[in-house]
């Protein structure tokens, strides 16, 4: 796996907390999540120092589990340079190694 895509439209630094900590002990790849354009310092901080990359959206937190495939679909098409790819929900997902 070379890239993993999730969606956290409307999450903070709490909510993206241990899904972010618990990968990064066990993936050093690119990582992007599509995000609002109004995320808060705190998490645009927190995201900064463990290399998470981000694709913005303004599309309503509501409706974003459904249009979230849309936009990973684009985002691959302009990135072919992935061919293994993990796309995960966020907020409540931890990973553990082997």
């Amino acid at each position: 796996m070379n890239l993993v895509l999730g969606a956290a439209v409307g999450y903070n630094k709490n909510d993206l907390y241990y899904f972010i900590k618990s990968l990064r002990l066990v993936f050093n790849e690119d990582v992007y999540l599509i995000l609002n354009l109004n995320i808060d310092i705190e998490t645009e901080k927190f995201l900064e120092k463990y290399n998470i990359k981000k694709l913005f959206t303004n599309e309503n937190p509501k409706k974003i589990f459904k249009t979230r495939y849309k936009i990973y679909h684009d985002f691959l098409q302009y990135n072919k340079k992935y061919n293994k790819i993990l796309l995960t929900d966020t907020r409540d997902v931890i990973f553990q190694s082997n």
